[in-house]
């Protein structure tokens, strides 16, 4: 059957109407689509969405003062462990304790609470439980106004998602003598393990149900929670000592490549998200006492809801559908460049809302030169 549409008025531009019928035409054939598979990536759009729509005021005007999720080996990120110093008889599976001995990290890292979460992200007690370990106080101005001798607030307590500025990067990181998690570092292992679930599950074509009984996918979501979400550029594409003694990988050059390409391509989508939440104060209004006010703030996050979820939601579409495969593949290669714009653009204070689209138009050949 074919559809004929009659062009009766002579004003409208035929070139313009014949590319608004090819629009309609690609919007009834994705519909389709999903009618019979879900696209990937709109179940990514709808669950970045849900996780930014989430955000309390509080969060919204107060930086959280994340010293419970202090790293406790130094006071620093942890440095790289030798592969020699590792106990090669240790599993992931059984071994925790023994294993957390060896790479400390923050303990959250290695808790049954962060287990199941990798297990089953949308297990809803499981999400619940998670969120409450990342529940903290925010920092207040204690007289100084000086930000960094801010202190907590413990009367007022927020969990994220977090708004991401310079401040909790780069000054509450370091309070104190143990180096603290970041905002950003927090919004990532909520995201990171639904992400991941997601593109496995159309990656083997598989439910999330089957998936979440996969050990496989949860000791990849455990390695790269607890190794990957702290390190940024050409440290990710590095695996980690650990990666084959205790996870039971195979020894790989590059992490964007072979079966853990899914860790890179889930934590560039992770940096779109937090890329969104640092533009939140580009609209603020102050008020007699010269604070911003929620109003703008939450305006600006409801602006950034819809710009991430048309983002994630259409890359797919127009890289032409090439295969999850291949989209996974392409997505882990852009995280290197795009966390140095990222970081630049934290601290410069500009919106990178059009590199993530360039990136990925790049990367996927695709034809749109309107992203």
């Amino acid at each position: 059957m074919v559809a004929v549409r009659y062009l009766k008025n002579p004003e409208i531009s035929v070139p313009l109407f014949l590319d608004a019928c090819r629009t309609y035409s690609e919007a009834l054939a994705r519909e389709k689509r999903n009618s019979a598979t879900k696209d990937p990536f709109v179940e990514l759009a709808i669950h970045a969405s849900k996780f930014m729509r989430s955000m309390t005021d509080d969060a919204l005007m107060k930086r959280p003062c994340l010293k419970k999720l202090a790293y406790t080996a130094s006071n620093k990120f942890p440095g790289v462990v030798a592969e020699g110093k590792l106990t090669k008889t240790l599993s992931w599976k059984d071994d925790t304790a023994k294993i957390e001995q060896e790479v400390p990290l923050t303990k959250l890292l290695y808790s049954s609470i962060c287990h199941d979460y990798c297990q089953d992200p949308f297990d809803e007690d499981n999400k619940q439980r998670f969120m409450q370990e990342l529940k903290v106080p925010v920092m207040v101005d204690n007289g100084t106004h000086n930000t960094e001798l801010w202190e907590a607030n413990e009367s007022v307590n927020i969990r994220p998602p977090f708004f991401v500025s310079y401040e909790s990067l780069a000054i509450d990181a370091g309070l104190g003598d143990k180096q603290r998690a970041t905002t950003e570092m927090a919004n990532k292992w909520c995201l990171l393990p639904i992400f991941i679930h997601i593109l496995l599950a159309h990656k083997n074509n598989k439910s999330l149900v089957d998936t979440a009984s996969d050990p496989d996918v949860t000791r990849t979501i455990l390695y790269a929670m607890r190794h990957h979400v702290h390190n940024h550029g050409n440290i990710n594409v590095s695996c980690h000592p650990s990666m084959h003694v205790f996870y039971e990988f195979p020894k790989i050059a590059n992490l964007a490549s072979g079966e853990c390409q899914v860790i890179p391509a889930a934590l560039y989508l992770t940096e779109i998200v937090n890329a969104a939440l640092t533009t939140l104060h580009h609209s603020d209004v102050v008020d007699d006492n010269f604070q911003p006010t929620v109003g703008p703030r939450r305006t600006r996050l409801t602006e950034a809801v819809n710009e991430v979820s048309e983002l994630l939601s259409t890359l797919n579409i127009y890289a032409r559908h090439p295969g999850i495969d291949e989209m996974i593949g392409e997505l882990g290669k852009n995280i290197l460049h795009f966390v140095k714009i990222f970081f630049s653009s934290v601290q410069c204070q500009y919106s990178p809302y059009r590199f993530p689209h360039q990136l990925c138009c790049t990367s996927l050949t695709l034809s749109s030169p309107t992203l």
